[in-house]
């Protein structure tokens, strides 16, 4: 199953691993050391290599404040795997990109911190809609507490900025071809993770997290786009043709 941080494809891996960097980064994947280095916190367990790091306390400030808008009580200490980079990542787990493991209350990251996987953890105790709604929490929730910037953000920028980009760019992708978690997939990451965290956050600002979480109560990863607008029109009591509407004429003014 894949989940995604900020980084949804190799380019934008890539452009984080120039712009940040690991320290002491193997140059040769056979130099890559196993996950030695334990530390336990409140929330979590971290795992990482010796001679890497992980900021811990900003993971821990990140964790009280999505739970706390959540409103989900968390059954366990989340396992936080840190690795080098990508290629540490699929020599270990054998999976080329960063991902959240539900099942087991787990994420694997290449990030010292990782606010888009340990969502996923915290939605899973909610409920599981098709990757358009999950990833599109995730993105939502990309805020920094530890920092008190509470703007949701990709790559950086507003995720609003993203839309109304890609929109006076007509590269936005109708909803009507995102909902089913395959189709999702079929498109570019780099425009499908973005416009989708644009319009939750949107959804989310405009009608309510709870309305949201009565969404996510009932969904299912692999429901049909019939099943996926039933649902919605069930909680919200409009159709999310009518809630793209909405959301176009707000980038429109954004």
């Amino acid at each position: 199953m894949r989940h995604s941080n900020i980084k949804p494809i190799i380019l934008i891996i890539a452009f984080f691993i120039t712009a940040f960097g690991c320290k002491n980064n193997p140059t040769t994947p056979w130099e890559y050391p196993d996950l030695s280095i334990r530390l336990e916190t409140e929330h979590f367990i971290f795992y990482y290599a010796d001679g890497d790091y992980v900021e811990s306390t900003w993971q821990e400030v990140y964790h009280e404040w999505a739970v706390s808008e959540l409103q989900v009580i968390i059954p366990c200490k989340i396992n936080y795997y840190k690795y080098w980079d990508i290629t540490h990542l699929e020599r270990m787990t054998g999976i080329n990109y960063c991902f959240a493991e539900p099942d087991t209350f787990a994420v694997h990251t290449i990030w010292p911190t990782d606010n888009h996987e340990c969502v996923h953890l915290y939605t899973s105790l909610i409920g599981r809609p098709s990757d358009f709604f999950n990833e599109g929490i995730a993105v939502a929730f990309q805020t920094d507490p530890y920092n008190n910037d509470y703007t949701a953000r990709w790559n950086g920028m507003p995720v609003h900025y993203w839309g109304k980009k890609y929109k006076d760019e007509e590269a936005l992708i109708p909803l009507d071809n995102l909902l089913e978690t395959e189709d999702f997939r079929a498109y570019d990451g780099v425009i499908t993770y973005p416009e989708a965290g644009s319009f939750m956050k949107f959804m989310i600002d405009s009608y309510g997290l709870d309305q949201m979480k009565s969404f996510f109560e009932i969904g299912d990863r692999y429901h049909s786009k019939e099943t996926i607008k039933l649902n919605f029109v069930s909680v919200y009591n409009f159709s999310i043709n009518k809630a793209e509407e909405e959301w176009l004429l707000f980038l429109d003014s954004y």
